[in-house]
């Protein structure tokens, strides 16, 4: 399994590398911002949950 990172360093020293593992939340919140593609699919998602809910309330 391929985990992502990302550099997360509060202090900056020359020839330290630090890095922390993103959570799920922040991958698809990168996904998000970075992926026109994502973004469109994740609205037409969102749009289709709210219809669907309006129907069962009518």
């Amino acid at each position: 399994m391929n985990n992502a990172y990302r550099c997360d360093c509060s202090y900056k020293y020359s020839g330290t590398f630090c890095e922390k593992e993103l959570s799920i939340t922040d991958i698809y919140i990168r996904l998000i911002s970075n992926s026109l593609a994502f973004q469109v699919a994740l609205i037409i998602i969102v749009l289709i949950i709210i219809l669907f809910g309006c129907f069962l309330l009518i």
